[in-house]
């Protein structure tokens, strides 16, 4: 995994205004450091390891929406499998009508696109879209969710804008 330290040098080198030595009074950057290297060591996972380490430093640049979300987007780094940090940035992306009849329901394309990329079987997808939807990261179509739980708006990115904002939070910034 890249060092922290190699991209603290790179902000410093390539952000305005960011000074590596500012990092240590900022007790919020160090409370961070903590709890992504706690969380990186716990996981062998390379999204989860690069989604801390994105979030540190967006922290580090103060791109963040404050203390108590970053707080709740770290732990729902440490919470989600890296199956489900896929599906947040596969659902961001609205979902486009395609021709084919014999999938015309929306909730058919996207269970069959996230089927195919992920490789999972569709009870495991239920259950990962069910605890995203708890986490508040992505929507549901409100008219159909009692009837079916996997029913999405149509051309609509499924993001909510918690997740979308989660989804900021643990790519690396620009």
């Amino acid at each position: 995994m890249e060092s922290i330290s190699k991209r603290m040098e790179y902000l410093e080198k390539n952000k305005d205004n960011f000074n590596i030595c500012d990092l240590k009074n900022n007790p919020d950057f160090l409370d961070a450091i903590i709890a992504t290297t706690k969380s990186a060591t716990a996981t062998k996972s390379r999204i989860k390891k690069d989604a801390l380490l994105n979030a540190l430093e967006n922290i580090a640049i103060k791109k963040t929406e404050g203390e108590i979300i970053d707080w709740l987007f770290l732990k729902y780094i440490d919470e989600l499998n890296e199956t489900q940090i896929q599906m947040v940035d596969i659902l961001e992306k609205p979902f486009k009508q395609t021709t084919d009849p014999l999938n015309s329901s929306p909730s058919k394309k996207y269970n069959t696109l996230l089927l195919e990329k992920l490789g999972i079987s569709l009870e495991t997808l239920n259950l990962l879209i069910n605890d995203l939807f708890t986490k508040g990261l992505i929507c549901r179509n409100s008219e159909r969710m009692n009837q079916n739980p996997q029913i999405f708006q149509e051309d609509a990115s499924l993001l909510t804008e918690t997740g979308k904002k989660f989804l900021a939070f643990i790519r690396r910034p620009s």
